[in-house]
């Protein structure tokens, strides 16, 4: 039986076992995080972007 490891993305659909699998496969887990203030409509959000 092939893991769900090989063919899903998201790690809150698999379970333990299969996430163990996913690290053996060099899955990595992404957390994306971060916030954008607002600047006033003259302004766009570039300046919350790091280069």
């Amino acid at each position: 039986m092939t893991s769900r490891a090989a063919t899903e993305y998201r790690y809150e659909k698999l379970t333990w076992p299969e996430i163990d699998d996913a690290v053996d496969l060099g899955k990595v887990c992404l957390i994306p995080c971060g916030a954008v203030e607002q600047h006033g409509p003259h302004s766009n959000t570039q300046p919350d972007a790091f280069l």
